[in-house]
């Protein structure tokens, strides 16, 4: 899951702009290594622009990293990047360890309208020393270099040695994921790095944060795309079906947003969404607007109606389902490489889906009735 929705609320009036480096008031205190290290941190927290990922000069990168150089711009729960947020950065201390090592923490955060701090992020970082220079690494392979792991098909697990590993989820994550291959022809050959965490605080600090807006909760997920990583909590195991299904949106990184979230939950598996099943999801979905029949569904100016279910996810699975029916997987795939824009998506659902004078939102709201009908089958098998 991605924070985009409250990211979007706060941001939505700000103009696109990289995270900008504000130097620490404690900078007096520093010794010639740490000012070093923080003129490196600040060098690289700059070096971002729009269409940059930043300079990897700074960087040990480690065999997780396929394409980058910073596990924590591509971790997935944040999106765009954090590091491509207008978020102001300080750095809060850099400390020696034990390893004779650095860790570098910093703090992403906001001044409101009020002048409040509004934290979003406190990411670490370590710092090694080689030669006469001084390069940050990634926390993953460092946290978890204790933990247990095994290869399933494509699948490398990693987990703690407490947790109980459940080879037959493991299994069927590993035929899932060979099926999905050969539906949506995504030549996927190398394989996809898996780590189960004890609960959601265990899944940031593993990648390196020590802080996040939803960091108190036990259940939580996120696909690093760019580097195949999916990090998980044990709630979902072995076999997370949504996180598996962001595959897809690698083949199609184009295609807009909706069609790719709701692929991700067009299933019949238990926990598409949260807690929740496609039905039970529907079904909350229908009762609402049943209820509040005078509101209109905006299609790109969604409010959720239950603060735990992100509307955009149904919204997204319905228009897929129309068309699946429409033009099957044909027509799926064809839609996934050409409708990339707000207005590409309403020109498509008003030219091929929608009834003679009939708006939007009252589609939506019939089509979705129609998917709660006792005799409604999923048009392809995710």
């Amino acid at each position: 899951m991605k924070i985009k929705v409250l990211i979007f609320f706060l941001i939505s009036n700000i103009i696109y702009s990289q995270v900008s480096f504000e130097n620490s008031p404690y900078e007096k205190t520093y010794t010639t290594e740490q000012n070093t290290i923080a003129q490196n941190w600040e060098d690289y927290v700059n070096s971002f622009r729009e269409n940059s990922d930043g300079n990897c000069i700074y960087w040990k990168t480690s065999d997780l990293n396929k394409t980058g150089c910073n596990l924590l711009q591509t971790q997935g729960f944040y999106n765009p990047s954090l590091f491509k947020l207008p978020f102001k950065n300080q750095i809060l201390s850099i400390l020696k360890n034990e390893d004779e090592c650095f860790e570098l923490s910093s703090i992403f955060y906001m001044i409101n309208e009020k002048s409040e701090l509004n934290p979003f992020a406190i990411v670490k970082v370590y710092v090694e020393k080689i030669g006469d220079n001084y390069y940050f690494k990634d926390n993953l392979n460092r946290n978890t270099k204790n933990w247990e792991s095994k290869k399933v098909g494509l699948i490398n697990y990693y987990f703690p040695k407490t947790y109980n590993f459940r080879s037959k989820n493991a299994e069927e994550a590993s035929k899932f994921l060979n099926n999905l291959n050969k539906t949506f022809d995504l030549d996927k050959t190398n394989s996809i790095n898996y780590f189960i965490a004890e609960k959601c605080a265990e899944v940031f600090k593993i990648s390196g944060f020590d802080f996040a807006p939803n960091i108190n909760t036990e259940k939580c997920a996120f696909y690093d795309i760019k580097n195949d990583i999916v990090y998980t909590s044990k709630f979902y195991g072995e076999f997370h079906k949504h996180e598996l299904i962001h595959l897809i949106n690698k083949k199609y990184p184009q295609a807009h947003y909706l069609l790719n979230t709701g692929l991700s939950i067009y299933n019949g598996g238990e926990n598409v969404h949260k807690d929740y099943n496609f039905k039970t999801l529907l079904q909350k979905f229908n009762n609402y607007y049943i209820q509040n029949s005078n509101v209109t569904l905006d299609l790109f100016n969604l409010n959720n109606f239950e603060k735990d279910i992100q509307i955009d996810y149904l919204i997204g699975a319905i228009i897929d389902d129309a068309i699946l029916e429409k033009g099957g997987l044909t027509l799926l795939k064809e839609t996934l490489t050409n409708v990339k824009t707000d207005e590409d998506l309403y020109s498509f659902i008003k030219n091929n889906l929608l009834n003679k004078n009939e708006s939007v939102s009252d589609w939506l709201k019939r089509r979705a009735k129609l998917m709660t009908l006792k005799d409604f089958k999923f048009k392809i098998d995710l």
